[in-house]
């Protein structure tokens, strides 16, 4: 078994490697990819979506959002029922780079 997770370790940042070498983007990182490309499939959704789709725990998507928020990818607007939520929506620039994330 430790073997398996191993090759699929070495899989999973050969893949990272690969991406960023090929995408023009130099501010994203390959742990944005997944983030950009769910964003773009539905503009729209809490962070609390993103997180259970994502497998990814709430902390960690809201420091990635916060950094793709800084960067000019996304932006965040709270939701009139619950001011603690926030939906997230993809600008030009996360849109302008989707093809290459594909």
């Amino acid at each position: 078994m430790q073997k398996f997770m191993k090759m699929l370790n070495n899989i999973s940042r050969s893949q990272a490697i690969y991406r960023y070498s090929k995408i023009s983007a130099d501010d994203l990182q390959s742990a944005h990819y997944a983030f950009a490309l769910a964003i773009c499939r539905e503009p729209g959704r809490s962070q609390e979506e993103l997180a259970r789709e994502l497998c990814i725990n709430k902390s960690t998507v809201a420091r990635n959002l916060n950094y793709l928020e800084e960067n000019g990818y996304i932006r965040r607007e709270s939701l009139p029922a619950d001011k603690r939520q926030f939906c997230v929506f993809p600008t030009d620039k996360m849109l302008a780079v989707l093809q290459e994330i594909k």
